[in-house]
C-alpha cells in the first residue's frame, strides 16, 4: 500500500505543471524521459542482457532493477539504434486486478484535471490482451493522446498459463510513449 500512495503521489506531482500537460517529453518515469538516450542510465551490457524484442523486432524492451517506487520498469528503444533513444516508459506495480480498477480511476482522475482539454481521452474496458493468444489474459486502460504521444494508465491481469511461463504479474501501469511507439503498438506490433 505504501508504494501505492508513493505512485499516485508522484503521477499527481510529477505532472503538475499545467504548461507541460501536452508534451510528453516532460514527464519522467525514474527520472527517465522519452527521448533521452537509454544508455545515460544503464550501460550497454545491462541493456541487452536484459532485453526483449517485440515480434518484428523494430523495437526492444528492457528493464531496470533500480527502482525503489515501482516493481518493474520497462524501457523502450529502436533495436538497432545505437544511441538507444526512448521511446516509450513504463512503471508498474504488482496488484490485483480488482483492485487495480479503483487506483487506475484516481489517477484517470488527477490526468483529466491536469490535461484538460489538451488531450483526447478514450477508454477500453476489460478486453483480450494481445499478448496472450489464448484469450485468457485481460487489460483495461484509459488513453490520453496528446500532440507527440500517449499517456496510460493500464490494468493488466494475465492468464495462469502466462503469469507461470513467462513470470508476468497482475498489475497498474503508467506508460509514457512516443507517437511513433504508440502507432507501432496499433499497428504492427502483435499483428
Amino acid at each position: 500500500m505504501k508504494k501505492l500512495i508513493t505512485i499516485l503521489f508522484l503521477v499527481f506531482f510529477s505532472f503538475s505543471a499545467p504548461s507541460f500537460a501536452d508534451d510528453i517529453s516532460e514527464f519522467q518515469i525514474e527520472g527517465m524521459s522519452v527521448g533521452d538516450s537509454l544508455l545515460d542510465y544503464l550501460s550497454e551490457a545491462d541493456i541487452n542482457r536484459r532485453s526483449n524484442h517485440y515480434p518484428n523486432r523494430k523495437f526492444s524492451e528492457t528493464y531496470t532493477d533500480k527502482s525503489e517506487i515501482y516493481d518493474d520498469v520497462s524501457i523502450v528503444y529502436k533495436t538497432k539504434d545505437k544511441n538507444k533513444k526512448i521511446y516509450g516508459l513504463s512503471g508498474g506495480i504488482y496488484i490485483s486486478f480488482k483492485n487495480c480498477e479503483e487506483k487506475k480511476r484516481e489517477i484517470v482522475e488527477e490526468l483529466k484535471d491536469l490535461f484538460g482539454n489538451s488531450a483526447n481521452i478514450y477508454k477500453q474496458n476489460k478486453q483480450s490482451h494481445q499478448a496472450d493468444r489464448s484469450g485468457k489474459s485481460f487489460y483495461s486502460a484509459t488513453y490520453f493522446d496528446l500532440d507527440n504521444g500517449t499517456v496510460t494508465v493500464t490494468c493488466t491481469n494475465w492468464s495462469e498459463k502466462i503469469t507461470t511461463d513467462n513470470k508476468w504479474h497482475d498489475k497498474l501501469s503508467v506508460a509514457i510513449n512516443s507517437q511513433e511507439f504508440s502507432d507501432f503498438l496499433s499497428n504492427e506490433a502483435y499483428k
